[in-house]
Formats: structure tokens, C-alpha cells, sequence
């Protein structure tokens, strides 16, 4: 009823409500109880929930139901509250190309698996392109994970931060208090300005100071088994480690990708030192070597211990 109202009001597009409960695995003997999957569903920090949602669950939805369903994460808004808040936020944040619009209530951004460090990854990432509407009760839960209220304020400060398009309500209230009433007022602020897409936002003022104003990510490379320790020096040369391969590239000043070490004794972190000479180390091996830009291999060190006495230079 409350979508129809919206929908029929012009609040918000014609919209296919998709409403999910996480899995619970089976007992898995007579007489025994099956296990909750819930917080490895909704309260891990990473994109397996999302990659479900996308790859998986919606494709069933569209065929089952023989709908055409967008693809476009600017149509899309997610919901959820506790745990699903938490899962929904990082679902957008994993993917703002497949969700762009969210209302999370008293998310469960605490210590259960990683998500109290959202405040500081979203301090620290460039700002996606999402606009949220958050709510949280000023009497909400407490326990060994965490405090729901007082972690859902530093999202709020986060995002502020960041520059994002968002909103915060911090109600008198128990967890997820007003989730429901204020929802209508939630989906007419997400979906407002609607099909013009979400943008994203300023970014927090350190990680302003690192991009290029107005300038786009292009693709430097692609196709290695892996890409570690990217470093660079003063010229503006960057290197990375694929240890994988055992190289060492380096994306040059023309910005083509080119092998720097063939045999990189499977080094997999860089640093660049003050001569600009380039450290590798190896966690395989144990090894230092520096190279100079030329690519000479200079000297090595064998790091056995913490102290200095575990150090050999050969």
C-alpha cells in the first residue's frame, strides 16, 4: 500500500518490490537446530552479498516473474534495517553501479565482522555515487559489538565528511525505531531529482588532495595475476609488485605498463626510498632488495627477527 501511494503520487518511479530473508542451513542431524546465516550474510564487509543480489537473485526474480527489470543502479533503491542496514549500505558501497538509492535503519555498523570500520574507509575512499537516508535510535542496542547509537553517529559525521548526499534522524526511540514511519519520507528524498542519476560527492579533504579535480579514473593495465604495493617516485613513475608472475612493473610516464624485474624473488610490497631507489620485499623469502631506477639490483637483506641483530646484509 505505502509503495502504490508513493508510486501512484509520483513520489517515486513505478518500483517491483523484491523482499529477502537471509538463509538458514539445515540441521544438520535429527534433533538438532539449523544455523542462522544471517550475520555472515548481512554484517560481512565485502561484495558477496551484492555479487548474490546482482548475479543471482534478481535474475531469478526477472525470469520467474517475466519481468524487465533495470539493470541501472540509478533505478534501484535497498532497505534494511539492523544487520540489513549495515548489509544494505555496503551493498551500495560495494556497487553503486547496481545501487544507488539507500534507507538504512539503526545499521549494524559495530564489531561483529568488520563493520564498525566503516566510518573510516568512507573518510578514506573517494566518495561514491550514492545518496542515503539513514535513521538510528538514541536509545538503541548495546553490547560486547559495540553501541548501535553512537556508531551510526560517526557514519553521520562520515558522511558529512565526505561531502555525501545524504540524511540522518536520530529518533527517541528503541533499534530500528521508525523504520516504517518514516519511510514514505525516506523513499521521497532518495528518489527526488529521479532519472537524474545520483552523483557522487566532494570526498573527504585528504582524498581530495590526491585526486585530480574533475578527472576520471582510466585503466592502466589489465590481465596480471596480481597487482600489490603500488609505489612511486618523485618523477612520477608507479610501480607494483605481481608476485604471482615474480615481477615487478612499472607504469611509466607515457602510461604504458611495462615489466621493470623479471626475476623479483617474489617480492610482494614496494616503497620508494629518498635517492628514489625502489625496496622490495618478499614475506615468501624474507628478503629486501633495492633496485635503482634503472632497474639494477643494488643490495639485499635477509630479515630474520623484529631486532636488529636479526638482519644480514649480503
Amino acid at each position: 500500500m505505502v509503495l502504490e501511494a508513493l508510486i501512484a503520487a509520483g513520489d517515486m518511479p513505478v518500483t517491483v518490490g523484491v523482499f529477502i530473508r537471509p538463509g538458514d542451513p539445515p540441521a544438520p542431524l535429527p534433533n538438532t537446530m539449523g544455523r542462522r546465516n544471517r550475520c555472515f550474510e548481512y554484517d560481512a564487509v565485502g561484495d558477496a552479498y551484492v555479487r548474490f543480489l546482482v548475479d543471482e537473485l534478481l535474475p531469478f526474480v526477472a525470469r520467474e516473474f517475466d519481468l524487465k527489470l533495470s539493470d541501472s543502479g540509478n533505478d534501484r533503491c535497498i532497505a534494511g534495517g539492523s544487520s540489513g542496514g549495515i548489509a544494505v549500505f555496503n551493498a551500495a558501497w560495494q556497487r553503486p553501479d547496481a545501487f544507488s538509492r539507500v534507507y538504512a535503519n539503526s545499521g549494524s555498523f559495530v564489531a561483529f565482522r568488520g563493520g564498525h570500520e566503516f566510518p573510516t574507509l568512507i573518510r578514506k575512499f573517494e566518495a561514491r555515487p550514492l545518496r542515503a537516508y539513514l535513521t538510528t535510535g538514541m536509545h538503541d542496542m548495546e553490547n560486547c559489538a559495540g553501541d548501535w547509537y553512537l556508531l551510526d553517529q560517526e557514519m553521520d559525521k562520515a558522511l558529512k565528511c565526505s561531502g555525501y548526499d545524504y540524511f540522518f534522524r536520530a529518533l527517541d526511540g528503541p533499534h530500528v525505531a521508525g523504520w516504517n514511519e518514516f519511510f514514505p519520507v525516506a523513499m521521497r528524498f532518495l528518489w527526488q531529482g529521479w532519472p537524474e542519476p545520483v552523483k557522487a560527492g566532494s570526498s573527504a579533504p585528504r582524498v581530495q588532495e590526491v585526486l585530480v579535480p574533475g578527472a576520471g579514473w582510466t585503466l592502466a593495465g589489465e590481465g596480471f595475476r596480481d597487482a600489490r604495493g603500488p609505489a612511486n617516485n618523485a618523477q612520477g613513475e608507479v610501480f607494483f609488485a605481481d608476485p604471482a608472475a615474480n615481477k615487478i612493473h612499472r607504469i611509466g610516464l607515457d602510461g604504458k605498463v611495462r615489466v621493470f624485474v623479471e626475476e623479483a624473488g617474489e617480492a610482494n610490497a614496494l616503497s620508494v626510498g629518498p635517492q628514489g631507489e625502489l625496496y622490495a620485499v618478499s614475506q615468501t623469502t624474507g628478503k629486501l632488495t633495492s633496485y635503482t631506477r634503472e632497474g639494477w639490483e643494488h643490495t639485499e637483506v635477509e630479515v630474520r627477527g623484529t631486532s636488529p641483530a636479526g638482519v644480514q646484509q649480503t
